[in-house]
């Protein structure tokens, strides 16, 4: 999967031209919104392997929208590249609690750090800060979803020392304060 990861992420994603594509194949469409209930149900519940379960719909979702890309909207990432990147993407899921810095994670696979962040940029469309900042954003939003947790709290699970901080930043990429989120999906769930 890590291979597409970029396709839907940062800058190279072209989400508009893969929605036009996806509108031609109506069962697709239907496909892919049974997989994401599946998905929010699986991971809302937390039975035994649901990690198991949202991975599998995860690859169907993602076969099924390369199937419909005529168009190769979706460029797969050059393997060597991948291969690069797989233990940098696996560093930041297990450091999202802490600070994660580019230093850290290019001196572990003894990289240097500008040659890491150019390797990181051209692989993922994004700056190694940006994508670390997505990844805490939608951490966030699966805390927040999933949890009965303070936002304080949250936004400590997710590597932010200041709540103010985190406030900001998922305001900025969400457009509304985490309260607001939530309470707008439980109007949506109504």
């Amino acid at each position: 999967m890590l291979s597409y990861l970029a396709a839907f992420t940062g800058r190279s994603a072209n989400l508009t031209r893969l929605s036009d594509a996806l509108r031609k194949y109506p069962l697709s469409i239907q496909l892919i919104h049974e997989l994401l209930i599946q998905m929010l149900r699986e991971i809302t519940d937390k039975g035994r392997g649901y990690e198991l379960a949202v991975n599998a719909s995860l690859k169907k979702l993602l076969y099924t929208l390369i199937q419909i890309d005529d168009e190769q909207i979706i460029e797969p990432m050059d393997h060597q590249l991948a291969l690069k990147l797989r233990p940098a993407l696996a560093y930041i899921e297990q450091l999202l609690e802490s600070p994660c810095q580019i230093t850290d994670i290019s001196s572990k696979l003894n990289y240097n750090s500008s040659y890491f962040a150019k390797l990181f940029k051209k692989g993922m469309g994004m700056t190694f800060t940006s994508y670390v900042q997505m990844r805490r954003m939608k951490r966030a939003e699966q805390l927040l979803l999933t949890e009965t947790w303070s936002v304080t709290e949250i936004s400590g699970r997710v590597g932010f020392t200041s709540p103010a901080q985190f406030y900001q930043l998922f305001k900025r990429h969400f457009g509304c304060s985490p309260r607001q989120f939530v309470e707008r999906r439980n109007l949506q769930k109504m």
